[in-house]
C-alpha cells in the first residue's frame, strides 16, 4: 500500500502473479492481478475496500480443458501495525481479517487477501462456456471438438417401470 495524505483515498495495485500460490485444486495459475482499493484512515488503522481483478488458468469441469478465467471479488481488510492491533483488540477477538504494517513505510502485504479472494471468485465447478458440451459419456472424447456414433440413449433404471406403463397404456387405448 501507498502512503497518502488526504482521505479517503484509491489506489490500484497490481501484483506479480508468480507470487501467489493459490494451492487449490482445479486452478493452474494465476494470469495476472490487480486489486482496486478504497481506503479511509480512522486513528492508526487503515479500513480497506478492495475490488480484485484476476485472470486465472483453470479446468472446465465439463470437458476438462484448460481455460482462461476473469474474476472479480470484492473484499475487504484493515491495516494497522501489530501494536495498534493487540492495543485494540485487548482481550475482544475480532473477526477482521487484518494486514500488518512492515517498518514505519506503513506498507503492508496484501497478497493473502488477493489469494482469498480469487479463490472464492471461482465457481465451485467453472466451466469454459455454458454451451459447453463436455465429453462422451461412453467414449469420452470432447464433444465441442469432434462428435462420435455412441448410443446416447440411457434409461435410468429407476424409470423402467414407467415405461412399461406407458406401452401398456398405448396398447389398452388401440384395444378401444
Amino acid at each position: 500500500m501507498r502512503q497518502f495524505d488526504i482521505f479517503p483515498a484509491q489506489t490500484t495495485v497490481t501484483g506479480d502473479p508468480e507470487t501467489l500460490a493459490l494451492d487449490y485444486q482445479g486452478l493452474n495459475k494465476v494470469i495476472n492481478v490487480s486489486a482496486d482499493v478504497r481506503i479511509q484512515k480512522s486513528g492508526e488503522e487503515y479500513f480497506c475496500q478492495a475490488l480484485v481483478n484476476a485472470v486465472v488458468s483453470t479446468e472446465c469441469s465439463r470437458c476438462l480443458t484448460d481455460f482462461d478465467l476473469a474474476v472479480n471479488q470484492d473484499t475487504d481488510f484493515i491495516a494497522c501495525s501489530q501494536v495498534t492491533h493487540e492495543e485494540k483488540a485487548g482481550d475482544h477477538p475480532d473477526d477482521e481479517d487484518y494486514v500488518f504494517f512492515t517498518g514505519s513505510d506503513i506498507q503492508a502485504d496484501i497478497s493473502e487477501i488477493v489469494r482469498q479472494a480469487i479463490i472464492l471468485a471461482v465457481d465451485l465447478k467453472p466451466i469454459c462456456s455454458n454451451d459447453c458440451l463436455g465429453l462422451c459419456q461412453t467414449c469420452g472424447i470432447n464433444m465441442n471438438e469432434e462428435s462420435c456414433n455412441c448410443v446416447k440413449e440411457t434409461i435410468d433404471p429407476r424409470w423402467e417401470g414407467l415405461k412399461k406403463l406407458s406401452g401398456s397404456a398405448t396398447e389398452h387405448k388401440e384395444q378401444r
